[in-house]
């Protein structure tokens, strides 16, 4: 609602106003929204409305209330008090909310917010944006009212987004922390220049000579003119025809009658008479008789040479994004008899206005450890004892720590052992 006319309502007895903005009523005096008494029995709920802009106060209330999560931002010059309590109404029936504009606290319900500003809570309130700025005090600090149906905010966000509910029209919607996550590329698939060619097999060229030559291992000189001279090679083929055929086997047999048989033995033994003996050794030395042959170099084949991979030793890591700053404890089980206070710490990325909320397991706000501006690079170091804001040690169990602002977005669990 906006303008410069209130709401003058009487309410019936199930009356309630929840997720509505009112601002703008700039008529001299006027308020936002008056409600009586239409009922003995009636009770004007508000629950997680905003009101700013108000010249008079924002609510003018003559009947029992129950006002939760409303955050009355201000805006009126000279302020004149966010809410009038008249007849049966009671400040006491005002629980989490956030005022700008209270004269005296005494009172109030529990948790609420007091001298909060509009421009450190909302987006832009003088261009009607009301939406929850981060680190904004009302961020996480209501009560929880799913079980009176409050489940969506004005603009259908389902409430809560964080620990708790917020406070105001709006339900602050967190940003999703970056998680920096290495995403591999694919290794790359090794694909071989060219398909290396089988190793060819030798075989080595006739000669002139009408008897064949062959090449031993290591070192051979080649026998008197007509001898066979060894070629070491995968396969031999003798060069004339009629000429023995050696074959690289367990027997070398001659093919021709009358050629002399190889045996693969200490000493190779031709079998024609006056043939030359063969003895396998490192060197065979020529007969005096004969001017040895020079030795032909058997051919060599040069593999082609084998391809080279190339690949990375690691998968390059995908775009990573810079993440939130945590705040961190002292202990997550805490003993506060044993140990002292538990510790939060954090350091400021930016300046703004830091705060330290402690939350039990219904969402009901429990303490705050710390609430003040920081300048960025300084060091957070909140402290809780252990006990709510009247003093009382809390119970054994689960409990909730929020750090919101300068930068900060923390959620932090810790286990209170008594």
């Amino acid at each position: 609602l906006s303008g410069g006319l209130s709401a003058d309502l009487s309410v019936p007895a199930g009356l309630r106003v929840q997720n509505c903005v009112f601002r703008g009523f700039n008529a001299p005096g006027a308020s936002c929204i008056a409600l009586n008494t239409a009922s003995t029995n009636a009770v004007a709920r508000l629950w997680n409305n905003t009101f700013y802009g108000y010249s008079g106060h924002a609510v003018v209330l003559s009947t029992r209330g129950d006002l939760r999560n409303n955050l009355f931002a201000g805006g009126s010059t000279p302020p004149a008090g966010d809410v009038a309590w008249q007849g049966s109404a009671n400040p006491a029936d005002a629980v989490t909310n956030a005022f700008a504009d209270v004269t005296s606290t005494a009172g109030y319900g529990s948790g609420n917010l007091f001298g909060v500003s509009a421009s450190a809570e909302c987006v832009s309130p003088s261009s009607g944006d009301f939406h929850l700025l981060s680190g904004a005090s009302c961020v996480d600090s209501g009560s929880n009212l799913a079980s009176l149906g409050v489940l969506v905010d004005k603009q259908g966000t389902p409430r809560p987004q964080g620990c708790c509910y917020d406070i105001g029209a709006f339900e602050f919607v967190f940003p999703p922390t970056a998680t920096p996550t290495a995403v591999p590329t694919a290794m790359p698939t090794a694909v071989p220049s060219a398909t290396p060619t089988a190793m060819p097999t030798v075989v080595p060229s006739a000669t002139a000579s009408p008897s064949p030559v062959f090449t031993p291992s290591d070192t051979l000189t080649p026998t008197p003119t007509d001898s066979p001279v060894l070629t070491p090679s995968h396969t031999l083929t003798p060069s004339p025809t009629d000429s023995p055929v050696v074959t690289p086997s367990d027997t070398l047999t001659p093919t021709p009658t009358n050629s002399p048989v190889l045996t693969p033995s200490d000493t190779l033994t031709p079998t024609p008479t006056n043939s030359p003996v063969f003895t396998p050794s490192d060197t065979l030395t020529p007969s005096p008789s004969v001017t040895p042959q020079s030795s032909q170099p058997s051919p060599t084949a040069t593999p082609r040479p084998a391809p080279v991979f190339s690949a990375t030793d690691s998968p390059s890591p995908g775009p990573t994004a810079t993440p939130v700053p945590q705040a961190v404890l002292s202990t997550n089980l805490f003993h506060p008899q044993l140990q002292g206070p538990l510790i939060i710490s954090a350091k400021v990325p930016r300046d703004g206005h830091v705060t330290v909320r402690i939350y039990d397991l219904t969402g009901d706000r429990v303490d705050v450890a710390e609430d003040q501006d920081l300048s960025a690079g300084t060091w957070l170091q909140a402290t809780w004892d252990g006990r709510n804001r009247q003093g009382e040690a809390v119970a054994s169990g689960i409990y909730f720590i929020s750090v919101r602002g300068g930068g900060l977005q923390s959620l932090l669990k810790v286990v209170v052992l008594r």
